[in-house]
């Protein structure tokens, strides 16, 4: 993971950006 994007982030995990 380098740059957590929204769209990213929910596909590696939401958590990521969301959470």
């Amino acid at each position: 993971l380098e740059e957590p994007k929204p769209v990213v982030a929910f596909v590696t995990g939401g958590a990521w950006i969301i959470g």
